[in-house]
This record gives structure tokens, C-alpha cells and sequence, in this order.
């Protein structure tokens, strides 16, 4: 069996994750998901890194993280080779979420209104960290925008629109 594919690259991906080092002696890797509840490294699964297909072997939720052990990948050194590689799929591979639930990657080319109805923008990348932030661009100009319970307060994706209820000052002191 195949382990690595060659088949094209994916026309529509989204990044669900990164790995971050190997893990043990016989070729596992330590994985950052990009959202650990709503993205599943399942046998079977077909991943996009380092420009080729991989298939899950095996995979078990270590904390926050994913320890995974992918076809092809044999021992330590081989893992190694794959650290700080972005892991995609397809993006209608992807399990559809339950009412209200989105994916981070929905939120790029939302329009921006705050709770009164005026335009703010459009999103146009959601920085990642330990803190997400929306980068909001509006007239040529990009501000950031933390992905807080109390700013957002309404997520229609069907829509495309994003209602935010920033402190004033908040889009001039993050520009980008």
C-alpha cells in the first residue's frame, strides 16, 4: 500500500493544523490543530504537507495537541523532516457543523458591520496565535480585531457577515 500519493494538490485547502516536532522513536509527529474539536486526524484521513498526500495510520489527542503516525513516515529522523510543515485538506472534506458552528476560514471575505449597522469592512485573514485576531480592511487600511466572546456578536457565514461591537478606539490602535 501507498503511503504518500501523487495525486494534485488540493484546489480548495484549508490548513487544519501544523506539526511541531516528532514524537517517540518510530515516526510519529506532534500536531497544533487548528481547531482540535471540530478537525479529526482519523485513519484513513488523507493530509496535505510538505507537497504531498499523507495518510493517518494512527492518532490519539495528547492534551490540546494530536500525536499522529503517518504512512511512509518510518522513524524519528524522517518526522523530523516534516517539523513546522502546515497540514491541509481539501475544504470539502471537511464534516459539516451544527447550527451557529463555523470554520475560521468561513470568516475570510465577511463584511464587517458593528451593532449599529455601519460598515466596517471585510475580513480579509484571521491571524492565529493564542489569541485569534480578525484583520479587518476597510478603504485601503487594515486593523486587528481580537476574536473575543464580548466584540463578536453575531457569525453568519451563509450570509457573509460578521457583527462586532468594538470599544471605540479599538480599529486606530490596531492598525496594521
Amino acid at each position: 500500500m501507498s503511503w504518500v500519493s501523487n495525486r494534485p494538490a488540493p484546489s480548495d485547502p484549508v490548513v487544519v493544523g501544523r506539526v511541531l516536532r516528532p514524537h517517540g522513536l518510530v515516526g510519529e509527529v506532534i500536531v497544533d490543530p487548528a481547531d482540535p474539536w471540530t478537525v479529526h486526524f482519523e485513519p484513513g484521513t488523507r493530509l496535505w504537507m510538505a507537497e504531498s498526500w499523507r495518510e493517518v495510520i494512527r492518532c490519539r489527542v495528547q492534551g490540546d495537541r494530536w500525536i499522529v503516525r503517518l504512512g511512509g513516515v518510518a522513524d524519528r529522523d524522517e518526522a523530523g523532516t516534516l517539523r513546522d510543515e502546515e497540514i491541509s485538506v481539501e475544504a470539502t472534506g471537511l464534516p459539516e457543523l451544527g447550527s451557529g458552528r463555523y470554520y475560521i476560514h468561513d470568516l475570510v471575505g465577511c463584511r464587517v458591520e458593528n451593532s449599529m449597522g455601519a460598515e466596517l469592512g471585510e475580513i480579509t485573514a484571521v491571524v492565529p496565535g493564542p489569541q485569534d485576531w480578525l484583520e479587518i480592511a476597510q478603504d485601503g487600511e487594515r486593523s486587528l480585531v481580537p476574536m473575543v466572546g464580548a466584540l463578536l456578536k453575531e457569525v453568519d457565514v451563509e450570509a457573509q457577515l460578521v457583527v462586532i461591537d468594538p470599544p471605540t478606539g479599538l480599529a486606530e490602535a490596531t492598525k496594521a
